[in-house]
């Protein structure tokens, strides 16, 4: 869950920096909303290059401040796990 709250919040991100140009191509070019919308379908592998490993490091660090929080990694030690 939390990864892929990553990859949609770390996309809405990446798009924003993009929104200049979208709406420079919008105003200057004329293009319409499904040239629009390719652009950025063709975008997203490209962005996903970066999104996805960002959305993996957040996932697990969430993942490990939740274990922490609730004190769930002193009881895996007392069990004889390690991290």
């Amino acid at each position: 869950m939390p990864f892929s709250i990553n990859v949609c919040v770390f996309t809405f991100l990446f798009l924003m920096t993009k929104m200049v140009d979208i709406t420079n191509w919008i105003v200057n070019y004329n293009l319409g909303l499904t040239a629009v919308l390719r652009l950025i379908f063709f975008t997203l592998p490209w962005l996903l290059v970066f999104i996805i490993p960002m959305s993996v490091m957040m996932a697990v660090l969430l993942t490990f401040l939740r274990l922490s929080g609730d004190n769930e990694i002193v009881a895996l030690k007392s069990c004889g796990m390690s991290i």
